[in-house]
């Protein structure tokens, strides 16, 4: 189960290899934030002759076209899910595309970024169509060793189908504090200083993230900083939103800027934490810890999938219960 290269894999599967199709697309305008760029960062510096194409839902058709037609190829696919009736009709055509690609002999690796969706809608449906990808792909990849038993158990696959490799490294441009203070506080008309204790999120804004019950629990223990939240408001989560901007009312210590950073502000906003704060209730990797850690930040964490692998490491705080989380807190002080 040790970690393999991404080459590896792909020659596992089809040693000939020379193409392969990436779902979702790939955001090549952020190229130290996307994890899909980074992901395949190393195909994209190195001429091995190997082609990744990234496609959007509506151009499936193409990977099943390049399968018919003789021309072999691996299909590496990511976050596989719906949220809405919309979106469940549209994962009908995915999902046919996907079974006309195996049909015809085609090459299929899965990547697990959550066993359920987190919104927690469809459960059941979502299970028996990731139970059924599961069945279907010729490899399912993850990004730690301590999240394979759950695969194994939830889809019920064999762990020789299952390969851990790495989740990216996001590069750091850290700059010192009171600069990044100066400019969130030019941008957002805030008030810090560089001797406030900064408590930071960075990510999509989701309900499993425990937010609100977060702040809640840092005013029960008369958090002496600023806790300060950043990130996107994902589909579906609009009464959070305004969850969250009435708390930012209501504690003068909480700040909330929701919506998309630009790429060149997100140096900014991570250097401005002294700590990075993850309460999330269910989840299988987390690309904001991945991101918190890159820039050497203190992180406090639940001790729990992916998250396991720094267990033990400097300025990694992992808690089991709101106990160990209450003590980390005071920890910051």
């Amino acid at each position: 189960m040790a970690d393999h290269s991404l080459h590896d894999i792909y020659s596992r599967v089809l040693p000939s290899y020379k193409k392969v199709f990436v779902v979702p697309l790939i955001r090549f305008s952020y190229p130290t934030s996307d994890y899909l760029y980074l992901l395949y960062k190393p195909f994209f510096e190195k001429d091995k002759g190997i082609e990744i194409e990234s496609i959007s839902a509506l151009r499936h058709w193409k990977f099943v076209w390049q399968q018919i037609s003789g021309r072999d190829s691996i299909l590496h696919y990511h976050w596989l899910e719906f949220q809405d009736l919309k979106s469940m009709l549209g994962m009908v055509y995915k999902i046919a595309c996907i079974a006309l690609l195996k049909l015809f002999g085609g090459k299929l690796i899965w990547t697990v970024h959550n066993l359920k969706p987190h919104n927690k809608k469809w459960l059941g449906m979502h299970q028996k169509m990731h139970s059924w990808m599961a069945q279907k792909s010729d490899l399912i990849l993850v990004h730690s060793k301590h999240v394979i038993e759950d695969v194994i158990r939830y889809y019920s696959v064999s762990a020789n189908k299952i390969v851990v490799h790495a989740h990216p490294r996001f590069p750091a441009n850290i700059i010192p504090k009171e600069k990044a203070i100066s400019k969130l506080n030019s941008k957002y008309n805030y008030s810090l200083t560089k001797d406030d204790l900064v408590l930071g999120f960075f990510g999509a804004i989701s309900s499993y993230k425990k937010i609100p019950e977060t702040i809640k629990l840092l005013n029960g223990e008369k958090f002496n900083g600023k806790f300060l939240v950043f990130g996107y408001i994902k589909k579906g989560e609009q009464k959070l939103d305004q969850q969250l901007r009435e708390m930012a009312n209501t504690y003068e210590w909480f700040n909330y800027s929701p919506g998309f950073l630009e790429e060149e502000s997100i140096p900014v906003v991570l250097s401005a934490f002294d700590w990075f704060l993850i309460n999330y209730e269910e989840f299988t990797t987390s690309g904001s810890f991945e991101l918190a850690h890159s820039y050497k930040r203190k992180i406090i964490a639940p001790k729990k999938s992916s998250i396991l692998d720094y267990e033990g490491q400097e300025n990694v705080f992992l808690f089991s219960d709101e106990e160990e989380l209450k003590e980390s807190i005071r920890r910051m002080a």
